[in-house]
């Protein structure tokens, strides 16, 4: 039977979606044909808040997901908010993104912080530093664990004005992630720390903020007699100036995420961007960050990015239209399917 996707005919109702997974597992269908139905971004829609990422329940729709990462070429990261422990992320996404804009304002991370910084008595100010350093370990510890070897991006919050040498949580921050990774590497996993500066300024700011990081990372490093790879990278709100920016980023840094969440992308900004950046650093990382998953994914596909990075409810939309481009282009972009052989 031949399906044609530009006419609206529906084989198999975007309810019956336990019934087309299946259609494959007893050999009627391929995965492919069962991934390209057009259905089936609305019935993805509809069972992310319930489905996905919730490994207990073995979904027809998780099975779909599954399916995808056999397909699928382009990457994905979460941007998970801080103190979402009760989510299961380790074998769903290629890394994890903690981009804690209101990590500092966190009820319990705040108070310990105005406490430290009003602390005259120095013994005070140490007590206090050592607790906000083990709260925020104990949390980086769980991610690390949790994403097993997988890489997790830490954005460094940075209070506005002043200089990382002045700001202690900013320390206190890098120190615990650092302290974080090398439990999890005690404990068998391999982690892959990246520390992420949002927004750095010029390319001699970000040099100077560089070399602060590696100071901090060294010395807690070696406190411990142990050494750990780790990546820097920024983080750049897009606007404008994110293609001046980021080409005179490129020299220093590690990698780069373009963050769109606030404004929608410009697909062909970001990829005269990304030719920019890569005429300096061809191998450089250079990831969309994105509120949502929209009409125009494809394009982001398309710019060159390494990969895209959004919430946790989004990645099931992401996954099947990266699968479903994926198989679109290895088929020479046809359109008519047999879906039952």
């Amino acid at each position: 039977m031949e399906y044609d996707l530009d006419k609206e005919e529906t084989v198999i109702s975007s309810e019956s979606v336990p019934l087309l997974v299946e259609l494959v597992q007893r050999g009627i269908m391929s995965k492919p044909n069962a991934l390209l139905q057009y259905f089936l971004e609305d019935a993805v829609r509809r069972h992310v808040g319930t489905t996905l990422f919730q490994t207990s329940q073995n979904s027809a729709v998780n099975t779909l997901l599954d399916w995808c990462d056999d397909f699928r070429y382009q990457r994905l990261r979460l941007n998970a908010p801080w103190g979402s422990r009760s989510v299961s992320y380790g074998k769903k996404a290629d890394g994890l993104c903690l981009f804690n804009g209101g990590l500092r304002q966190e009820e319990k991370i705040a108070d310990l912080v105005e406490s430290c910084r009003s602390a005259n008595d120095p013994e005070e100010h140490t007590l206090l530093s050592d607790r906000i350093i083990s709260r925020l370990e104990h949390e980086y510890e769980h991610w690390f664990e949790h994403m097993q070897g997988r890489p997790v991006t830490v954005s460094l919050i940075q209070e506005s004005g002043v200089s990382p040498h002045k700001d202690y949580f900013l320390d206190q921050q890098l120190e615990a992630v650092m302290r974080a990774a090398l439990k999890a590497m005690r404990n068998g996993w391999e982690p892959v720390p990246e520390i992420v500066i949002a927004n750095p300024g010029a390319g001699d700011a970000f040099r100077k903020l560089r070399e602060w990081v590696d100071a901090v990372a060294e010395q807690t490093l070696w406190t411990y007699y142990r050494s750990l790879p780790y990546r820097i990278g920024v983080l750049l709100s897009a606007d404008r100036s994110v293609s001046i920016a980021a080409a005179e980023l490129a020299y220093d840094t590690d990698l780069l995420f373009i963050d769109y969440t606030q404004m929608l992308p410009d697909y062909d900004e970001l990829n005269n961007m990304i030719k920019t950046v890569r005429r300096i650093r061809p191998a450089m990382e250079i990831w969309a960050v994105l509120s949502h998953v929209d009409e125009n994914m494809e394009s982001a596909f398309q710019s060159g990015v390494s990969g895209i990075v959004c919430p946790p409810p989004e990645a099931a939309l992401f996954k099947l239209k990266a699968a479903q481009l994926a198989l679109r282009q290895n088929h020479g972009g046809e359109e008519r399917r047999q879906i039952f052989g």
